[in-house]
């Protein structure tokens, strides 16, 4: 076993990666999704797939499938949705580190820059089986960027809207078997967009009025650090930390403003990743994972705008974990895959102004074990891919003002079965069986010691997924590269959905309310031409009702819009060896949905058009200009923040 050496980066930190350097045009097929083949899969690569993007949240908007539900900024302060899930069914992974926590937070994304950001891989519809982690709507992989083939260095700085400015370096080196990686950030913006303020009647437009959006001003710093050593005995050696430092105000809803709250932020998150290839055996793999997570928030709502009554307080969160597995070659068409893995977390609250909102001291550990089996069967036609997986979590509340205690335990076991059929060259079905669950978080078990109240007697939410699709990959020719069109239909089935049912005038219980349907068609194509246009479009249409027995059955489920349609078009020209051209236009569009569970407040749908262009010198100096949102569609989202209209931004890069 390996000691996990923990080493906190003091003061600020981060890399991100600015415009792509169209210097070198490199066309890339599409790469298959490394923990399962069988799954409903994306592999998104920034520089190919994401040319404009600026963040991870953009990233992953390429992708079929998945909803981003913003709350007023231009980070990545938002929440992610896999086919009609609620953010709390995704699980989120940086190079095999959780980022999810069990207070049931938001995952800023922002903990890894776009500059080390090697790869996202999407996995709609459950965990693949290797991963410790049970989920209902999906799983999304940040992986960083590997070991480099040569030096490397690049400087950026931009500027844009909103007085939002940008700049960072990374480096990398690799030097006969060692290899660092670095990369730090700095990132802020005053956020003063103008919005239309419905003034609390969203029915009478007489009263509208354009206002300034306020307190919406963020600042953060990140770094990124990554050694690995290859020891001659095939053994790898890896440490990996992450950190982030945040500042932003806490803007409230478009017609409830706060202008005096405000969040600050700091994570570090520290991994050792030990490898063998051939343990013992040529056909035996070892990895072991180790990681300790420190999360510390420090809210402050001094005015008590946003919540019950001024409010200061100052929580921490404290993770760690380990996490080995086997790798076992049996024969030439067989992979059997074994995992055990251990969580522990402890959420310490600190009140200094006002009451307890955030709940009482709690801890939760997780015990997990898991198998899978790859199995390629009739000369590698068909490839199945069975796993099962068994979560033992143990929760524990701590009162001590309150004098009290409470315990919430349970065992859950999650399988699945995907299947992956080579019915003719390049033309392949694909299709999935899964059973997964999500554990209640913190607050709904146990409460806030305010007005949401508790109940350790949850049962988890449980769901059953099923998809199948068609999947055709062209064969690369001189004019034709990287093309694929695939298509899915899925359907999910959630039972005991937790919710806040209101129990008296200012309190509301967690109680297991509701069962959700969704089902829907995920549609996605790309291709390369002549190795210049560049195309891709995904489009997902599905529908998400709550079918329960309650007053809010045969409704819509809130926050999913029925339709979400993404293309991209980019065309790149190298003209000589001085210059080369990169542009590239993107579209979004999102039908209607509603923000409430009666389905009263609906929100209109939108477009949003984005384009940009790039110039390289010399492969080495990059200077671009993008402008988003130019139809200025200004809208709302999630519960009713505003989002920004037209933007510009401008960035120039250096990399040798």
């Amino acid at each position: 076993m390996c000691a996990l050496l923990v080493s906190f980066i003091p003061a600020a930190a981060f890399a991100d990666d600015g415009p792509v350097d169209l210097g070198e045009v490199v066309v890339e097929t599409a790469q298959e999704p490394k923990l399962d083949e069988t799954s409903a899969a994306t592999v998104i690569v920034p520089e190919r797939d994401a040319p404009l993007a600026t963040s991870t949240v953009q990233v992953l908007e390429q992708s079929a499938g998945v909803h981003v539900r913003r709350f007023g900024g231009i980070d990545d302060f938002s929440a992610l949705s896999l086919r009609g899930s609620t953010p709390s069914q995704v699980q989120i992974y940086l190079d095999d580190v959780p980022l999810v926590t069990a207070q049931g937070t938001l995952t800023d994304l922002s903990i890894l820059p776009m500059s080390a950001l090697e790869s996202v891989e999407v996995y709609r519809g459950g965990s693949p089986g290797t991963l410790a982690e049970s989920s209902i709507g999906g799983v999304v992989m940040l992986t960083s960027k590997p070991r480099p083939q040569e030096f490397e260095w690049n400087v950026y700085g931009g500027y844009g809207s909103f007085e939002t400015f940008r700049a960072g370096v990374d480096q990398a080196q690799a030097v006969k078997n060692f290899s660092y990686r670095f990369a730090y950030d700095y990132y802020r913006s005053k956020g003063d967009f103008t919005y239309v303020d419905h003034m609390g009647t969203r029915f009478n437009p007489n009263d509208d009025r354009e206002v300034t959006r306020q307190n919406n001003a963020f600042a953060q710093n990140a770094l990124f650090t990554k050694f690995t050593y290859d020891f001659p005995s095939e053994w790898t050696l890896e440490f990996i930390d992450s950190f982030l430092n945040k500042g932003q105000g806490i803007p409230g809803l478009g017609t409830r403003k706060s202008l005096n709250a405000h969040l600050t932020t700091w994570r570090n998150i520290a991994a050792i990743n030990l490898g063998k290839q051939g343990l013992g055996t040529p056909n035996l793999d070892g990895k072991l994972n180790v990681f300790f997570d420190f999360l510390n928030s420090q809210f402050s709502d001094p005015q008590g705008e946003i919540g019950l009554g001024p409010q200061e307080n100052d929580n921490d969160t404290y993770r760690f974990g380990e996490q080995f597995k086997l790798d076992y070659a049996w024969g030439t068409h067989q992979v059997i895959t074994g995992m055990v893995a251990h969580r522990s977390e402890y959420f310490v609250p600190h009140e200094i102004v006002g009451v307890m909102v955030a709940g009482s001291k709690s801890h939760r550990h997780m015990i997990a074990g898991g198998l899978q089996d790859e199995i390629n069967l009739w000369g590698e036609r068909v490839l199945l891919t069975p796993s099962v997986r068994v979560e033992g979590t143990f929760n524990h509340l701590e009162d001590a003002a309150a004098g009290i205690t409470n315990d919430a335990d349970d065992v859950e076991v999650s399988a699945k079965l995907g299947a992956k059929v080579r019915m003719a060259d390049g033309f392949y079905f694909k299709g999935n069986v899964y059973r997964g669950f999500r554990q209640p978080t913190f607050t709904e078990l146990f409460g806030d010691r305010g007005a949401l109240v508790g109940n350790p007697n949850l049962k988890p939410e449980t769901a059953f997924n099923f998809d199948a699709g068609l999947l055709y990959a062209f064969a690369d020719a001189s004019w034709l590269s990287g093309a694929r069109i695939e298509a899915t239909y899925f359907e999910s089935h959630i039972d005991d959905l937790i919710q806040f049912l209101q129990t008296s005038q200012f309190t509301a219980k967690a109680q297991n309310l509701n069962d959700a349907r969704i089902r829907g068609v995920e549609v996605g194509a790309r291709a390369t031409l002549f190795d210049r246009l560049s195309a891709a479009v995904n489009y997902t249409w599905q529908q998400a009702k709550d079918v329960s027995d309650t007053v809010t059955g045969g409704k819509y489920l809130p926050g999913r819009p029925q339709q979400e349609l993404g293309a991209m078009l980019t065309w790149r020209e190298r003209w000589n060896d001085l210059f080369t051209t990169s542009l590239t236009t993107e579209y979004h569009y999102m039908s209607d949905m509603y923000l409430d569970t009666q389905n009263l407040l609906e929100v209109k749908d939108r477009s949003i058009l984005t384009a940009g262009l790039g110039v390289t010198f010399y492969d080495r100096i990059t200077a671009s200009f993008t402008a988003r949102n130019i139809l200025n569609d200004q809208t709302v989202d999630t519960i009713g923040y505003p989002l920004p209209g037209r933007s510009y931004w401008g960035q120039v890069s250096v990399k040798l």
